[in-house]
């Protein structure tokens, strides 16, 4: 059905309600019709009130929770799914638009349990692998969302959103190459999967491509205003051009839409301990704990800052503790040569605030010397 004739039967059926309006056969084609046109709200408020005359109807259910989905109220949505299921109905699309709401409200344990049953139902559903290897991704089972992903490239091989997935899984598992050739493959069928090019920007960061990596990062924010991690890698790469200003600008951008990203917290830390805002970076960081206390480079953050401040002690016990939760924090590293330097110097420690991105610490399992500003540009990229 063309988009023009859709609008002709919505007005055809408009006109049969205002004579009819009670009639459930006109109000619920209608609701239909409108849903198809764009109206979500208009077509929400007939879903009610049909549902309203017969609440235990499960199409009605069903329809008013695609309706839901639509809207954006996946809340709404899993209550409707949910009541279709307590009135004995099994059908494998209320499981996946279960799963479905459950992935957008972040109950990813929750979305698994409704899509492992869906396996088996792979040709009437074929996104289940997919949605299966995002799940376990949310919940930090990098390994097993990468077994579900690699399936779903086989059931759906020119899907560009599979490879995308799986490009993601393997960017955070640090496979470097295996995420770049999935990436490449995904803006092969779709040249504007903008999460395909997230982690292409995550890579050519990681290679020192600066350039690349803010093309890719500018072109994803300006495609999908909505992607955290976009706007974070965006004002990292503000930060390495010590713009600072867009740099929080874009953090703070990510973290409204990532509010839990660790990585996030930990990177506006570090563009307040450039600025010479070191109690701005202390509060970032104990927003980052607030969240999860046992996140290493959190604590060597503010090993940093207290060092910073020539607070020794209060450096050594954060940084003990960072080394404790990550031996391989190069926050503490750097926290550690500021003891061993300028600690307690204030001069000294304006000095390094100064050109704090140049500094050159020992990292890495051969302690090799490296710029502060690779190392922080890296490791917070990869931060989830």
């Amino acid at each position: 059905m063309t988009v023009q004739s859709t609008i002709e039967q919505r007005d055809r059926f408009l006109s049969f309600y205002t004579s009819d309006p009670q009639n459930p056969n006109i109000v619920a084609k209608l609701a239909e019709l409108q849903l198809a046109c764009g109206e979500k709200e208009e077509a929400l408020t007939l879903y009610e009130s049909l549902l309203a005359i017969e609440s235990d109807n499960p199409q009605y259910l069903f329809s008013s929770a695609n309706c839901s989905m639509s809207c954006g109220n996946y809340v709404a949505a899993k209550e409707s799914l949910l009541k279709i299921l307590s009135l004995g109905h099994q059908a494998p699309a209320i499981a996946y638009n279960l799963a479905y709401c459950a992935i957008e409200t972040g109950e990813f344990d929750e979305a698994i349990e409704f899509l492992l049953p869906l396996q088996e139902k792979t040709e009437e559903i074929p996104q289940v692998q997919r949605l299966l290897a995002k799940s376990y991704h949310h919940q930090g089972e990098i390994e097993e969302g990468i077994n579900h992903g690699l399936k779903a490239i086989e059931i759906e091989p020119n899907n560009s959103e599979a490879y995308s997935t799986l490009a993601l899984l393997y960017f955070d598992n640090e496979h470097y190459q295996e995420a770049k050739s999935a990436a490449e493959k995904s803006l092969e069928l779709n040249e504007n999967n903008t999460v395909a090019m997230t982690v292409l920007a995550s890579l050519a960061m990681e290679n020192q491509e600066l350039t690349e990596a803010e093309s890719l990062y500018q072109k994803t924010v300006k495609l999908h205003p909505t992607n955290g991690r976009a706007w974070n890698g965006l004002g990292l790469m503000h930060m390495l051009n010590n713009e600072l200003p867009a740099a929080k600008e874009c953090m703070e951008k990510s973290l409204e839409l990532m509010p839990n990203f660790l990585g996030g917290y930990n990177a506006l830390a570090w563009a307040h301990i450039v600025s010479n805002d070191l109690d701005a970076a202390e509060a970032t960081f104990n927003q980052s704990n607030d969240i999860d206390p046992t996140f290493g480079e959190t604590h060597g953050g503010l090993a940093v800052v207290a060092a910073l401040k020539g607070n020794r002690t209060e450096a050594k016990k954060h940084m003990v503790t960072a080394r404790r939760l990550d031996k391989e924090s190069f926050s503490a590293a750097f926290a550690q040569s500021l003891l061993f330097g300028a600690s307690g110097n204030q001069q000294q420690s304006q000095a390094i605030i100064q050109n704090i991105l140049g500094t050159e610490i020992e990292f890495g399992p051969n302690k090799k010397k490296q710029k502060l500003s690779n190392v922080v540009s890296s490791y917070l990229n990869k931060i989830k």
